[in-house]
């Protein structure tokens, strides 16, 4: 539960609170972070927003592709000045996609251990993900879970996944971007939550 110290109100007028200078006010479990937004690109990095102020991360990405093509996260670190984390065979994953509305189980496939996550698809219409990532700046295993779902001119996707990065590197930024670099328009929204 969220507190309020009084210590910190400047004023109130009505159903408004405004915080007193050099103070912080925090409702609700994730804190804003970082949107950027882009527009025809193959790929988009968002550097230095894993930090020490928080463990655990949400990011929202929504996309619209020049084509069909299957969606990537990957990571980086350095900072502000930011590298690709490229090692390969340290990314171990198991993702499901099902057709939306269809009446049959998913379909499971699982991914070799590469230097990227798939997330499912971005489709030429819109696909919007929603991924978790725990423990990214910490020296120890990354984990994300993600979801999402993609709409085209046909068929339409659900996707799943989990996954972990096999080694204790401290990540601090993440790229988008998909196979064959198609070009890229939409949103990255991230998150922090909060660790008390």
């Amino acid at each position: 539960m969220s507190q309020l110290n009084v210590d910190t109100i400047g004023s109130q007028t009505g159903t408004t609170i405004s915080v007193a200078s050099g103070h912080t006010l925090t409702v609700g479990m994730g804190e804003f972070i970082k949107h950027q937004t882009f527009s025809s690109v193959s790929e988009v990095d968002i550097d230095d927003v894993f930090t020490t102020t928080y463990d655990n991360y949400r990011v929202f990405i929504n996309v619209e592709s020049s084509s069909t093509k299957t969606a990537r996260l990957g990571f980086r670190t350095g900072g502000s000045s930011g590298s690709d984390h490229n090692t390969s065979s340290l990314y171990h994953q198991q993702y499901r996609y099902i057709t939306l509305g269809a009446s049959g189980g998913d379909t499971h496939s699982g991914q070799n251990a590469n230097d990227y996550f798939f997330l499912g698809s971005f489709f030429s219409t819109d696909s919007s993900y929603v991924v978790d990532i725990m423990n990214p700046f910490l020296s120890k295993h990354t984990f994300m879970t993600s979801k999402g779902v993609g709409t085209q001119s046909g068929t339409d996707y659900s996707y799943y996944a989990e996954g972990a990065v096999g080694n204790n590197d401290s990540l601090t930024g993440l790229r988008v971007y998909a196979t064959d670099s198609p070009n890229l328009t939409g949103s990255v929204s991230i998150y922090g939550y909060r660790k008390a």
